[in-house]
């Protein structure tokens, strides 16, 4: 999977995939979700490609920093946290500084 930051383009598959997950409510407009999270911080807003360019598929990840508002484009902290902790778990790895080595050496991020 190839983590990039999140364009126009991919609006659509991101809402796509929202709703296949079930995380879209009836209160919440996704995609004015994703227009407010351009304003904040939109270089925290990611997206994974599988089979990198042009791959099918894209899942969107952001947020606003620790505690900040987002909507359905946030993850927090915990989130977060136990996310890296799982990894770590996983791969059988120490440190978040691992988790970048084995990203770089099994070609999941590019420099």
């Amino acid at each position: 999977m190839l983590m990039r930051p999140f364009v126009l383009s991919d609006t659509e598959p991101v809402v796509a995939l929202w709703e296949e997950c079930g995380l879209v409510r009836s209160w919440n407009d996704p995609r004015k979700d994703i227009a407010r999270k351009l304003t904040v911080q939109p270089e925290l807003f990611l997206v994974g490609v599988a089979g990198g360019p042009g791959g099918a598929g894209a899942g969107g990840a952001g947020g606003a920093g620790a505690g900040g508002p987002g909507g359905a484009a946030y993850i927090s902290e915990a989130t977060t946290k136990t996310h890296v902790r799982n990894i770590l778990n996983k791969l059988w790895l120490q440190s978040r500084a691992q988790i970048v080595v084995y990203a770089y050496e099994n070609g999941l991020l590019t420099p």
